[in-house]
């Protein structure tokens, strides 16, 4: 055998041996991108979801800061009317939370209202939003004494 024929051997069972491996790597990159891409719409849904919390503890403290002026809590109903529906929305304007002068610091994508109870000594601030675009919405709350806390299921965004 030739030096030619030797090198021409060992390159074609490199060729397949590398061919062998990219086949492999490509098996490898599908397999994790499999696995990672739920996860990573899961992690930007429970990003989107925390709107909500954040936006009801600061209403909690409008309206515990309104009682101390004023002496009463606020009922706002439902804001906005409808939830947004391709992600989020500008806040409308003129809304009953302006009697508590709040307002959120940036487009949304949840719908808030603030129920009072116990004969006006107390409320409750709700918030829904509906992340995954499922038709279910995340639904949390929080009232007088207790910051925000979620009533439905941790796995629904």
């Amino acid at each position: 055998m030739t030096q030619d024929q030797q090198s021409s051997g060992s390159g074609a069972a490199r060729w397949a041996s590398s061919a062998w491996a990219v086949a492999g790597l490509l098996l490898l990159i599908g397999f994790a991108g499999a696995i990672a891409g739920p996860k990573f719409g899961a992690i930007q849904q429970r990003e989107a979801r925390a709107e909500v919390p954040r936006n009801l503890d600061a209403i909690r403290l409008a309206e515990l800061a309104y009682y101390e002026e004023a002496g009463s809590f606020v009922a706002v109903p439902r804001t906005p009317t409808e939830m947004p529906a391709s992600g989020p929305a500008d806040w409308p304007e003129n809304t009953v939370f302006d009697t508590i002068d709040w307002r959120p610091h940036e487009a949304t994508s949840g719908v808030y209202w603030v129920v009072v109870t116990d004969e006006g000594a107390n409320f409750e601030v709700h918030g829904l939003i509906d992340a995954d675009g499922d038709g279910v919405p995340a639904h949390y709350v929080a009232n007088r004494a207790e910051r925000a806390w979620m009533l439905s299921a941790n796995n629904i965004y």
